[in-house]
C-alpha cells in the first residue's frame, strides 16, 4: 500500500512538471510581450521574452503558435519599413523549423508567411523574389490547404498577376489575374472582381493595347456592388485609356466625374486623400496631353500635396511624382525646373546619394534594377543638355555623357532580371530612347567640335550597344554548352532544353477545348523551366569567367573593324529612331569611319515598311516610286564618302524589311524590269545582326570543315499545314535543284520521303553546307513556331515532319554555310535591335556561320535556276556574296521578257554572316600549283649548282 501511495505522489509531480513545462497560457502571454516590445523599440525585452515564448511552444509542440510568433515579429520590422530584418526574420521560420506542419492550419500559417516574403520584396522592387515567393505560396495552398477558393484567388493570385506585370510576363499575369476573376465572380465576390478587372486593365495598357484596356474597364464598371475604392481606380484607369486610344474629352470628363464621386463619398478625409492622388495624377497627364501646361501644374501640385501629407514615407512615390513633373517641364520648355526635378527624384530612389550641387552624379555602385531609375538618369541627361546647348563646356558635356552612361547601366540591370524573351524585348524597346538621345547629343556635340575621331568611336559604339544583345547571349550559352561540362550543369541545360521544346509544343498544339492539361498550367511549367534555365546560366557566369557572356557590351572598335573589312568593302550601319536616323560608314580605303544624319518620320518608316509587300503584291508604280527614293535617302549619301563596291549593311528597325538589291539608282520611268538599275547590278550587298557580331560570325567553324555539302528536298502531300487553308503543294523543280547542286558541289542529295526532318537533324553534324529546297511558313504572331516542313510521305507519315524555330535554339550547328531555298525564311516580327525574329536568326543562335534567307515565297523554277548559278560561283571560288550577286543579275539579263525579270522571282535571296568563300577558285589552286612547282625547280637549281661548286672546286 505504501508503494502504491509513492508511485501515485510521484506520477502527480512529474504531471504538475509537465504542466509547468508546457504552459500554454504563460508562452502566449511571453508571445505578445516579445511583439509590444519590439513595436516600442525595445529588442533587448523582446528577445528574452521571444526565446522564453519559443522554448515553451517547442515544449508543447505548437509549431503553428511558434510560426505565428516569428511572423508577427517580422511584421512589426515590415511596418517599420526594415524590409531587410522582416525578410529575414520570416525566412528564419523555413530554416528553424524543427518538423514538418500536421495539419491544415499549420500549413496555413507557412503559406501566410511565403506571402509575407513575397510581400515585403515587393516593397523592395525586387519582383522576381515577389514572384517566387507568392508562387511557393499558392503551390502550399493548392497541395495542403484546399483547392482555388477566393481566398486563394484575393490574396494571392492577385499579387503572383500584379508582380508578373512588373516583370513584363504579361501573358502569365494576364492568366493568374483572369483567373482571380472568374473564381471571385463565381462566388459572388462582385467588388474584388472588379478590382481584379482593375488589374488585368493596367496589363493592357503597359502593353500599349489601350482600346482592349478601356473595355476592361468598362466591364469592371459594370459589375453590380463595385466598392467605393475599385470603382474609384476603374473609372480613373478609364479616362487614361481613352486619352491613349485619342478620346482625350471622354477621357477628361470619366476623370472629373471620377474626382466629383470621391468628394461626395461619406468615407473618410484619409481614404479620399489616397484616391484623389490618383485622380489627380491623370488630369496633370490628360492636360498636359493637351497642351495646357498651367493645368496640368496645377494638378501637380495638388497631387503632391496630397502624398506628403498621406505617404510622407513613400520615397518610390514622390520619386515618380518627380519624374512626371520633370517630363511635363521639359515638354514645356522649362529645362532648369525639369533638373532640379530628376535630380532629387534620384535622391528618393538612392538614399545614399548625397549631392552637393544639382548637377553631380551617383557612382555606378548606387545603380538597382528600377525601371523608373532610368526615366530619372535619362531626364537629368535631356535637362543638362538643354543647359549645354545654351552654355556649351566640355565638363557639362562630359556629365551629359556620364549621365546616359548610367541610363544604359540601369537597363543592363534590368535586362538580366528579365526571364523571358519577350520581356526583354519589351525593356529593350522601353528604354532604347536613351540611347538615340545620347547619340543624338554626341552628334551635335562632334559637329561642333571639329569632328573628334574619339567621338566617332563613341557614337558607333553606342549604336552597337542597342543590337543583337539577346541574339549574341544566346549564342554564347549555346557555344559554351557544347565545349564545356561544369559540374553536370550541361546536363541538366540539356534536359531543360528539352522540356522547353516539349512544353512549346504542347503549348501551341493544345488546341482542343477539351484538353486535359491545363493550358495555364502548360505556360506555368513553361516559365519556370524557363527561370530554371537562366540559374543555369548565372551559375556558369560564375564559374567559368572566360565565358564572357557580356562581350556583347564590349562593341568592336573602328580600327579593328578597318582591319577586319577588305580593301573594297564598307561597313554601314543605320540607327532609325522616329525624327531622325544616322548612318556609320567604316571604309578601309579612307582609313576611318563617317557618320551621316539625315530626318527620318512616319512616311519614311511607312515607305521602308511597305516596298516589299508592293513587291509581292505587284504594285509596280508604287515599288519604283519607293524603291527609288528610299535609294536616295538610304543610300546616295553614302556613296559621297565612300567609294566601295561591297556593302555589308546592318539594318535597324524598319530597314530589315527593306529589300536593298531591288533600290533603284536611276529613275525608272517606261522601263522594263530588264533594264532597271537595280542597285544590285552595281553593288555586292551582305547583311549583318551588328557589326561586333559580324567579327564572331567571321570565324571559320572547326567542327564543320571538311565535310560535304548535304541538300535536301522534301516530298509532300497536300495537308493543311496550319490551320488555315495552306496546304503543302509538291515543289517540281526542288528535288531537281538539290541534285544539281549536290552533283556540282560533290555533294550529297537527299530527297523525296528521305528527306525527313529526323535525317536532317542527324546531319547537322555530317556537313559544312546545308541547303533545304522546301516549304517554310513564317508565323509572325509566334516567331517561335515559324518552320520548315520536311517530307510527310512515305515512312515519315507518323511523324513530326516540322522543324521550328524554337527547335533551332536547343541545335548546335556549326555550318560554315546554310541555304534556306524556301518560303519567308527571313522575315517575321521586327524587334528593336534585335532584328527580324525568323528562321535565320534562328539558325544564327545556333551557331551557323552565314545563311542565305527568303524574305518571301520564292518562285519553284526561279529559284533552280538562281541556286544552280549561286554554287556553281561558288565553285568557282567567289566569296558568297558575290556570287548570289552574279547568280541574279545573270537572271535579270537573262530573263526572256519583261516579266520574268520581276523582283518577286529574284530578289527574295539575302545573306547574312561571314561571306568568306566556301572553295578556292580553280584558278587559284592553278597559280598555287604551278608556284609551288617553281619554287621546288629553284631550290633544285640551287642545290645542284652548290653541288656542282663543290666538286669543281677539289
Amino acid at each position: 500500500m505504501k508503494k502504491l501511495i509513492i508511485v501515485l505522489i510521484l506520477l502527480g509531480a512529474l504531471q504538475a512538471l509537465a504542466q509547468q513545462q508546457c504552459d500554454s497560457l504563460k508562452a502566449t502571454a511571453y508571445a505578445e510581450k516579445a511583439v509590444e516590445f519590439l513595436k516600442n523599440e525595445l529588442p533587448d525585452s523582446s528577445e528574452w521574452y521571444r526565446k522564453k515564448a519559443e522554448a515553451l511552444f517547442r515544449t508543447c509542440d505548437y509549431l503553428g503558435n511558434w510560426i505565428q510568433l516569428r511572423k508577427d515579429l517580422g511584421v512589426v520590422y515590415r511596418n517599420n519599413a526594415q524590409f531587410e530584418r522582416a525578410i529575414a526574420w520570416f525566412r528564419s521560420i523555413q530554416d528553424d523549423l524543427w518538423q514538418k506542419p500536421r495539419n491544415t492550419d499549420e500549413y496555413k500559417k507557412l503559406v501566410w508567411v511565403y506571402a509575407d516574403i513575397g510581400y515585403s520584396y515587393q516593397k523592395l522592387n525586387q519582383y522576381q523574389s515577389t514572384r517566387e515567393y507568392y508562387d511557393k505560396a499558392r503551390s502550399l495552398y493548392l497541395k495542403e490547404v484546399g483547392g482555388e477558393d477566393p481566398v486563394l484567388a484575393h490574396y494571392i493570385y492577385s499579387e503572383l498577376g500584379n508582380a508578373y506585370n512588373r516583370l513584363r510576363d504579361y501573358e502569365q499575369a494576364d492568366i493568374y489575374l483572369r483567373r482571380r476573376k472568374d473564381i471571385l465572380l463565381e462566388a459572388g465576390k462582385w467588388d474584388g472582381a472588379a478590382g481584379a478587372l482593375n488589374d488585368l486593365g493596367i496589363v493592357y495598357t503597359n502593353e500599349g493595347q489601350y482600346q482592349e484596356a478601356a473595355d476592361i474597364f468598362s466591364e469592371g464598371l459594370a459589375l453590380p456592388d463595385v466598392g467605393f475604392e475599385n470603382k474609384v481606380y476603374l473609372m480613373t484607369n478609364l479616362g487614361f485609356a481613352l486619352m491613349n486610344t485619342g478620346e482625350l474629352e471622354a477621357g477628361l470628363q470619366y476623370t472629373r466625374r471620377c474626382e466629383e464621386y470621391i468628394r461626395n463619398a461619406p468615407v473618410s478625409e484619409e481614404d479620399k486623400t489616397d484616391l484623389l492622388i490618383w485622380v489627380y495624377d491623370n488630369l496633370r497627364e490628360l492636360y498636359q496631353e493637351k497642351g495646357d501646361y498651367e493645368s496640368a501644374e496645377q494638378y501637380y501640385a495638388l497631387k503632391n500635396r496630397l502624398i506628403q501629407q498621406s505617404l510622407s514615407g513613400n520615397r518610390r512615390a514622390l520619386a515618380l511624382s518627380l519624374i512626371t513633373r520633370g517630363r511635363m517641364y521639359l515638354d514645356w520648355g522649362k529645362p532648369q525646373q525639369a533638373l532640379q526635378d530628376f535630380h532629387n527624384a534620384l535622391q528618393y530612389f538612392m538614399p545614399g546619394f548625397t549631392p552637393d550641387s544639382s548637377i553631380n552624379l551617383p557612382d555606378a555602385e548606387m545603380l538597382s534594377a528600377e525601371p523608373n531609375l532610368v526615366d530619372a538618369l535619362g531626364g537629368l541627361a535631356r535637362s543638362l543638355a538643354i543647359r549645354y546647348h545654351h552654355a556649351p563646356s566640355e565638363a557639362l558635356a562630359d556629365k551629359v555623357s556620364r549621365c546616359y552612361a548610367l541610363a544604359s547601366m540601369v537597363e543592363e540591370l534590368l535586362l538580366h532580371q528579365y526571364i523571358l524573351e519577350d520581356a526583354q524585348f519589351f525593356a529593350l524597346q522601353d528604354h532604347r530612347w536613351v540611347k538615340a538621345q545620347n547619340l543624338s547629343f554626341t552628334y551635335d556635340r562632334w559637329s561642333k567640335n571639329n569632328r573628334d575621331a574619339a567621338m566617332v568611336e563613341q557614337m558607333f559604339a553606342i549604336s552597337e550597344k542597342s543590337r543583337a544583345a539577346l541574339l549574341w547571349e544566346g549564342m554564347e550559352a549555346s557555344r559554351t554548352f557544347d565545349t564545356e561540362d561544369i559540374g553536370g550543369i550541361r546536363n541538366a541545360f540539356d534536359s531543360l532544353n528539352r522540356k522547353i521544346e516539349r512544353l512549346e509544343q504542347m503549348l501551341h498544339d493544345s488546341v482542343n477545348p477539351e484538353s486535359k492539361t491545363s493550358l495555364d498550367v502548360l505556360k506555368l511549367e513553361k516559365r519556370n523551366a524557363l527561370a530554371e534555365r537562366k540559374t543555369l546560366l548565372d551559375r556558369v557566369k560564375e564559374e567559368l569567367p572566360e565565358a564572357d557572356f557580356a562581350r556583347q557590351r564590349i562593341p568592336i572598335a573602328i580600327s579593328d573593324l578597318l582591319q577586319q573589312l577588305h580593301k573594297d568593302q564598307a561597313l554601314v550601319e543605320y540607327f532609325i529612331e522616329e525624327s531622325e536616323a544616322f548612318i556609320f560608314v567604316v571604309d578601309p580605303q579612307n582609313e576611318k569611319a563617317a557618320v551621316l544624319k539625315t530626318d527620318w518620320d512616319e512616311e519614311w518608316s511607312d515607305m521602308a515598311a511597305t516596298l516589299m509587300e508592293d513587291i509581292i503584291q505587284q504594285n509596280h508604280e508604287a515599288y519604283t516610286r519607293k524603291a527609288r527614293a528610299l535609294y536616295q535617302h538610304l543610300v546616295a549619301p553614302i556613296l559621297k564618302v565612300s567609294s566601295a563596291r561591297n556593302l555589308t549593311i546592318i539594318p535597324d528597325g524598319v530597314l530589315w524589311k527593306v529589300p536593298f538589291s531591288v533600290l533603284l539608282t536611276e529613275d525608272e520611268t517606261g522601263s522594263s524590269f530588264k533594264d532597271f538599275h537595280y542597285l544590285i547590278r552595281e553593288y555586292t550587298l551582305n547583311f549583318g545582326f551588328s557589326a561586333t557580331l559580324q567579327q564572331e560570325m567571321s570565324h571559320k567553324s572547326q567542327s564543320s570543315s571538311g565535310k560535304p555539302l548535304m541538300a535536301f528536298a522534301p516530298s509532300y502531300r497536300d495537308v493543311d499545314i496550319n490551320s488555315t487553308g495552306s496546304l503543302l503543294n509538291p515543289l517540281k523543280a526542288a528535288a531537281g535543284e538539290a541534285k544539281a547542286i549536290a552533283e556540282q558541289m560533290d555533294g550529297i542529295y537527299i530527297i523525296g520521303d528521305r528527306a525527313s526532318k529526323q535525317r536532317f537533324l542527324q546531319a547537322i553534324m555530317q556537313a559544312s553546307v546545308l541547303h533545304i529546297a522546301a516549304h517554310a511558313k513564317s508565323d509572325p504572331e509566334n516567331p517561335n513556331f515559324s518552320f520548315i516542313a520536311f517530307s510527310n510521305t512515305g515512312d515519315t507519315l507518323g511523324q513530326s515532319f516540322k522543324l521550328y524555330a524554337h527547335e533551332l535554339y536547343n541545335q548546335t550547328m556549326p555550318q560554315e554555310m546554310i541555304v534556306l531555298s524556301a518560303c519567308e525564311t527571313g522575315t517575321g516580327t521586327v524587334r528593336s535591335g534585335e532584328g527580324i525574329i525568323s528562321l535565320a536568326r534562328a539558325f544564327a543562335y545556333s551557331g551557323t556561320k552565314s545563311i542565305v534567307y527568303t524574305l518571301w515565297n520564292v518562285n519553284d523554277d526561279a529559284s533552280k535556276k538562281i541556286m544552280q548559278s549561286f554554287y556553281e560561283n561558288l565553285h568557282n571560288g567567289m566569296p558568297k556574296d558575290k556570287a548570289l550577286q552574279m547568280a541574279q543579275v545573270a537572271y535579270i539579263n537573262d530573263a526572256p521578257s519583261h516579266g520574268h525579270a520581276d523582283p518577286l522571282l529574284w530578289a527574295a535571296y539575302t545573306p547574312i554572316g561571314n561571306m568568306e568563300p566556301l572553295y578556292n577558285s580553280p584558278l587559284s589552286a592553278q597559280l598555287l600549283l604551278f608556284g609551288g612547282l617553281l619554287i621546288g625547280a629553284l631550290i633544285g637549281a640551287g642545290w645542284y649548282w652548290r653541288r656542282k661548286q663543290k666538286y669543281s672546286s677539289v
